[in-house]
């Protein structure tokens, strides 16, 4: 999966990444995905992002179903629902009953930036794999303790950092790489 300066699109890459996990078995250990299985996920967060953007994406692929939709405001859900035609799908409002259903596979987290480490931790010691909004973590000690429940449990968790791909971003990576710039020893944003 190659694209100009070997840069992948964000959604490129959750699509072939989810479809890689579904085909490989990658997904919950122990279940092996046939040709005609599904990828069973829950959305913990449903407001503006994950109505709009996350879960779109996620549905448009041929091997992944939304089973649990999750948040603590009453009109994200139902607006969740309608705007992207989701029927027959649990409504929690506490993302523990997501993180609890052995029968989901993987979640897709957007909810605030403030919940995304501890429900992360919270999936991966479920079990379930998980793509979660930046920021992942608030302080590096978060992070440290993170990596460790991330790693313990041999989940996938992915991140999404799109402005990285953006650009004006890589040109600025060029720019500095090259030298051009002399030493850098102060900067100011």
């Amino acid at each position: 999966m190659k694209t100009r300066n070997n840069i992948v699109p964000r959604r490129k890459f959750l699509k072939e990444t989810v479809a890689t996990l579904a085909v490989s078995g990658a997904l919950a250990p122990g279940k092996v995905l046939g040709a005609n299985d599904r990828v069973r996920l829950g959305a913990i967060g449903v407001g503006g992002r994950s109505r709009k953007t996350l879960i779109p994406i996620h549905q448009k692929q041929p091997d992944t179903e939304f089973v649990a939709v999750c948040d603590v405001y009453e009109p994200h859900l139902l607006r969740t629902l309608s705007e992207n035609g989701m029927k027959n799908v649990k409504q929690e409002r506490d993302y523990r009953a997501i993180i609890d259903d052995k029968s989901i596979d993987a979640v897709v987290i957007g909810a605030p930036d403030h919940w995304h480490a501890k429900m992360v931790s919270d999936a991966v010691a479920a079990g379930k794999d998980v793509y979660v909004e930046k920021p992942v973590t608030h302080s590096l000690e978060e992070g440290d303790d993170l990596i460790r429940a991330v790693e313990s449990s041999g989940r996938v968790v992915q991140t999404g950092t799109q402005q990285r791909t953006w650009p004006h971003f890589i040109e600025g990576k060029r720019i500095i790489d090259s030298g051009r710039l002399g030493k850098i020893t102060f900067v100011r944003m």
